[in-house]
């Protein structure tokens, strides 16, 4: 297994882990009427969500070890 930097990973994925760590994902929700819905959702589905988000990571590892000389446009 290779050690990741901050920069090999999305944003999203360090937030997600903290969430799991901090138990956020096991407590009741109230910030508005989706949030509760959301929280329970992503509790259920959270070694799914965070292995879709470390192959999103490896795969824009991948891509900036092709060329740096990429730019990201809208479709």
């Amino acid at each position: 297994m290779t050690s990741r930097t901050s920069r090999d990973r999305s944003p999203g994925t360090d937030e997600f882990a903290l969430s799991r760590a901090d138990g956020i994902l096991g407590r009741h929700r109230v910030a508005g009427p989706f949030a509760e819905p959301a929280r329970r959702l992503l509790a259920a589905r959270a070694d799914y969500v965070e292995r879709m988000l470390g192959d999103f990571d490896r795969l824009v590892g991948g891509v900036r070890r092709i060329t740096r000389d990429w730019v990201v446009t809208h479709g």
